[in-house]
Formats: C-alpha cells, structure tokens, sequence
C-alpha cells in the first residue's frame, strides 16, 4: 500500500472515522507460509491481499471507532507489529482510493480540512491512474462480458481441464517433438518462405487467430474451477491488438495450482494446437496446407513461449512464477531490490 500521508497530516486525521462498504469479503489464506488475507470487491471484482496486521486495523473501521481508536486496539492485540498513526491514515486513503470504505464526515470532527485534502490526493491519484490508461502505446478496450458464452462452452470443453487430457497431452507435445527431429532440415527450409510479405500476412492472421483460442483457454480454465469472467475486449500495445479475458477472480482460489493453471491454460491449449499441427505437417505433401500448418507451429510454440512465457513482462510467465514463488506483487519487490 502507498502511504503518501506526511506526519503532521496524519495527526490532524487521527480522529476521522471510516466505515468499510457492505459486501466485502475476507479469505483467510497462507501465502509463502505466511498468514494472508484476500479481500474481495463485488462491486468492482477486484481482489486484493493484505496482511494480518492490516486486517486486525480494518476490520475496527465500523464507521464509529476513529483512525487513532483502531491504532491503539490493534496495539493491545499485536504489540510491535501494531500500525502507526501515519500507517492507519495511509492504510485509510488505499481503502478509500480502492472503493474498500467511505469516511463519515461530520462537520463537528476534527481534521475534517485534512479529510477535504486526503479526498482530493485520493481524487488526484484516480485521475492520474485514468490518464495512464488513455497511453496511446498502451491501452485497454473492454468490449463484452463472456460469462455466458463460457457457460455454454465449459460443459463441452471443459474436458481440457482433466488429468486424461494431459496424457494426451503430453503423448501429443511427444509425438511432434520427434517429428521435428526427424525433418528437421525440412523444416529450416520452411522458414525461409516467411520472408514473404504475404507470408507474413498470413502469419498474422494465424496469431491473431491463436491468441483468441489462448484467451478463450483462460477463460475456460478459470470458469472450470468456479470463476467468473465478466470482461473481454482488446489491449493495444504499441497499436497492436492483442485479445484479453479478465480472469482476475481466480485469485480468490484458495489452490495456487488452480490459479497457476488458470495462468498457463492459453499456453498449454496452444502448445497442443502446435503439436497437433506439427504432426499434420510432417505426414502432409499439400504445399498450401503444409504452409497453414507451419503457421500454426510457429504461433502456438516459439511466440507463445518468447512471449507469454517470459517472466520479465506482465504476461502469463510473471504470474506463473509469482504463484510458484509466493510472493506477491513480485515485480514492484524486484524492482526495489535492484
């Protein structure tokens, strides 16, 4: 959490009162073997994690204990690791910035002029968060909300998910991986032929193509294990469109290998497609459908790992070894460390 809140500024709000907003849940977990709590929003579906310490400071905010009152009960129950005054009015501001709690105003309090300013840091902070979104190199349109076409779907498909079909998948992934050995010398000539501009025409039609099956993977994943995916559209990066699904809930799994499948599922579905059409292209002698196939190869394996499965970027990779490790907001800690 940002505690952007000066000291001074913290004791002129100690004796505001905050009231946290009906509906929000709290999950016990164990994270990295630490006790955790992850806190839902309904209204927004957004979750986040939080500390012990910062749940025994929240749950007081009942909209009649002040900032300074829920400091010094967290102090009786955990001792040093209890917040301070300043701790409790950045804790405040990231709830109210986050939609979590709503500050009871009251003319008669005093600090309400600090109140007035902290609303408007906050008010200041969601601006500038909107105008980020609006970077023309980077930015997210939201078009449909497929929940209900993933409902249709899952029964169907919802197979991809099972211990059966990862035998076959590995069986599959197996069977290419020889093939390509096996012509390998046919298969550097093949990439000669995408130096073609309407090779890579076609080349970017195949991608396109493979990354609404990778998103459509995501979904199924996520909706499978009792998620809810309520957004899709496109992200522009760097005016390239690249389909999305929001699977933001699988966070609130209790199982990181549920949420680490649901992070790897658009790989592991494309990574199948690829096989299945490695295979293809080994035992077919049809030069159009041979180059179709190849596409298919290259998408749904060498791109997909350069890309999804790097770490380095926010892409699958990342959150994939953020659940493995446990360690939460990995990049903003990697960052500070360096």
């Amino acid at each position: 959490m940002n505690q952007s809140v000066q000291p001074n500024e913290a004791f002129d709000l100690a004796n505001l009162r905050l009231r946290l907003r009906g509906g929000l849940k709290f999950d016990l977990r164990e994270y990295g073997g630490e006790p955790c709590y992850v806190v839902k929003n309904p209204v927004s579906s957004g979750y986040f994690q939080i500390g012990v310490t910062e749940y025994a400071f929240i749950s007081l905010l009942d909209g009649t204990t002040s900032i300074q009152e829920a400091v010094q009960q967290t102090a009786y129950q955990l001792g040093e690791d209890a917040f301070s005054i300043r701790d409790g009015v950045g804790t405040c501001q990231w709830l109210i910035q986050h939609g979590f709690a709503d500050p009871v105003t009251d003319t008669t309090t005093p600090g309400q002029t600090s109140l007035d300013y902290l609303l408007e840091e906050v008010q200041t902070q969601e601006n500038r968060r909107m105008m980020s979104q609006l970077n023309p190199l980077f930015f997210k349109l939201p078009l449909f909300n497929p929940q209900p076409l993933l409902r249709v779907l899952v029964p169907y498909l919802g197979w991809i998910s099972s211990r059966a079909f990862f035998v076959i998948w590995v069986i599959v992934v197996l069977a290419a991986v020889v093939g390509v050995f096996q012509q390998k010398d046919a298969l550097v000539s093949a990439t000669r032929g995408l130096l073609t501009p309407d090779a890579w025409l076609w080349f970017i039609v195949t991608m396109v193509l493979m990354k609404f099956v990778h998103e459509l993977a995501h979904g199924l994943f996520c909706n499978k294990f009792g998620g809810q995916v309520k957004e899709a559209g496109f992200v522009f990066i760097v005016c390239w469109p690249i389909p999305y699904v929001d699977v933001t809930s699988c966070w609130g799994f209790p199982s990181r290998w549920q949420r680490i499948a649901v992070s790897s599922a658009g790989m592991y579905v494309e990574l199948f497609i690829a096989a299945v059409a490695t295979i293809g292209w080994s035992m077919t002698d049809d030069v159009v459908l041979k180059f179709h196939l190849f596409n298919v190869m290259l998408t749904g394996s060498l791109t997909t790992v350069l890309f999804n499965a790097n770490f380095l970027m926010r892409f699958d990779g990342y959150y994939i070894l953020s659940d493995i490790l446990e360690i939460p907001n990995l990049a903003q800690q990697g960052q500070q460390y360096l």
